[in-house]
């Protein structure tokens, strides 16, 4: 509690069921820690709770996270890269989703020798590097060789050079057959 009769609340949300307890809550601001930890409809469910009835004040909901979690593919579709339709969410409008990228290299006050060596015990290159820089690549969902750069502030992914059979990119190995393959996903409904 604060001298102007402002509070400060903190909760869990252990499951959907939890998300019931906020149903007549009204809240000025609500932020979310580990918002991958989240799934969608409890996000989209307490972030309807930001609501006011004072004058000139706007309700705000904010967040931070780690691009790791059960709930990084959604929050990457909403925030990053604004890939929903209008079936999924009504009224999205791209505009009002905004991210804010950071890597340890931001934090001034992280001893970055000692966490980068301890990031290194990390058990996967995918881990680690969404830890270190920040990057989407989600575990399962991209190959290991692929990474998120910016070219003109445009994700790309490639691989840093063509493998090399007897000294010559394998594009040139006349004995090798090079198959490439797009995979549009899984849809809900088949398509």
């Amino acid at each position: 509690r604060f001298p102007n009769g402002s509070i400060v609340v903190f909760a869990h949300v252990e499951d959907d069921a939890t998300i019931a307890r906020f149903l007549s809550s009204e809240w000025d601001c609500i932020y979310f820690d580990e918002l991958t930890t989240f799934t969608l409809r409890q996000f989209l469910f307490l972030s309807s709770r930001a609501r006011t009835t004072k004058p000139g004040l706007r309700a705000l909901v904010r967040a931070g996270t780690n691009p790791i979690g059960p709930g990084a593919t959604w929050v990457k579709r909403f925030f990053l890269d604004k890939m929903v339709t209008e079936k999924e969410a009504p009224g999205y409008n791209p505009s009002e989703w905004e991210a804010k990228k950071s890597t340890v290299r931001d934090n001034r006050h992280v001893n970055l020798k000692d966490y980068q060596r301890k990031l290194q015990m990390l058990p996967s290159e995918a881990l680690r590097r969404a830890m270190e820089f920040g990057e989407w690549v989600i575990e399962g969902q991209f190959f290991s060789e692929f990474m998120e750069r910016t070219r003109d502030d445009k994700p790309w992914h490639v691989i840093d050079e063509m493998p090399r059979w007897h000294g010559k990119e394998i594009q040139y190995a006349a004995h090798i057959e090079i198959v490439r393959v797009i995979d549009w996903g899984y849809a809900v409904d088949g398509n």
